[in-house]
């Protein structure tokens, strides 16, 4: 197995969003594996989760991999929120080429909450880091229950109101 350290590099990213957001939507929508967008054609799949994926990123920390000779090439990616007494890991991708590498595992570890940690996107490949990392499933994170503001509480929490409005 290659020693990543000596090829590539983890940095926090804080640059243009348009790769991770077309690469997050296009490989979740086309797995249709979603709670939210399973039966929606995929133009409405793409909009209605924008908003969703546009929400998590306003909260959320992104943790990118990228060759240690420099250059704005991402190789992989990891969006992590942390809550209260846990991290909650919304989305991780890999480019094709760096999936052998386990560039994805490298992040994950690298980002584990001693106590808990969670996930709200649910692939078929992504089954296999939550057995790995015993990263339970729980897509309700998404909304924000506990935010104080009980007015806010209801839409926060009631997909069929989220998706409503794209």
């Amino acid at each position: 197995m290659i020693d990543l350290s000596t090829i590539i590099e983890f940095v926090r990213y804080e640059g243009s969003m348009g790769f991770i957001m077309q690469s997050w939507l296009n490989s979740y929508v086309s797995t249709g594996a979603g709670f939210m967008i399973k039966g929606m054609g995929k133009q409405d799949a793409m909009r209605c989760h924008t908003i969703v994926v546009n929400e998590i990123m306003k909260r959320s920390t992104v943790w990118i991999a990228r060759p240690i000779d420099g250059g704005d090439c991402i190789l992989a990616y990891l969006i992590v929120e942390k809550r209260d007494d846990q991290n909650i890991f919304h989305y991780a991708y890999a480019r094709p080429a760096q999936r052998r590498l386990r560039v994805i595992s490298k992040l994950i570890s690298e980002h584990l909450h001693p106590k808990k940690n969670t996930t709200t996107h649910r692939t078929p490949s992504g089954l296999y880091i939550q057995r790995k990392f015993d990263i339970k499933y729980n897509p309700y994170l998404l909304w924000r229950l506990d935010d104080g503001n009980s007015s806010n509480q209801t839409s926060k929490c009631d997909p069929s109101r989220q998706l409503s409005t794209c």
